[in-house]
């Protein structure tokens, strides 16, 4: 996966603080319901970072403007992770920065990876942890 480009999607997008936060909300959504449709995955990671206050962002306006490269990245994402955390025998990882990028790069985007993982989870409806 292109982390940059997918972190210029979502910046586009509009949502959430880029790829890992967004990669993190999809997994915690997974992992709170088993399933979320690739719309409504966008959506939440728009509403992430939106003013409380303001009308509910417009995600199929917002992708369908974008960079078909970059639609293509997030559709990738969608469906990597989703097949990935479906079969038993897939190894997961998160989408985060690879051993390359400094510590401080790569240790916040664990966080806004946790971050969003722990928003996917609760937006997902998970009221009993044990479950997990």
């Amino acid at each position: 996966m292109n982390l940059t480009l997918l972190d210029q999607a979502f910046h586009r997008l509009g949502g959430a603080e880029g790829a890992p936060e967004s990669h993190g909300i999809l997994c915690g959504l997974l992992c709170a319901r088993g399933h979320v449709h690739q719309p409504e995955w966008l959506a939440l990671v728009q509403s992430a970072s939106a003013d409380p206050d303001a009308p509910p962002p417009d995600a199929g306006a917002a992708q369908a403007a974008m960079p078909e490269e970059e639609r293509t990245a997030i559709a990738t994402l969608y469906e990597e992770t989703v097949g990935t955390l479906r079969e038993a025998g897939n190894l997961f990882s998160p989408l985060l920065p690879g051993d390359d990028e400094p510590l401080e790069v790569r240790s916040g985007a664990l966080a806004d990876w946790c971050s969003g993982f722990l928003y996917g989870l609760g937006a997902g409806g998970i009221q009993d942890l044990s479950v997990l």
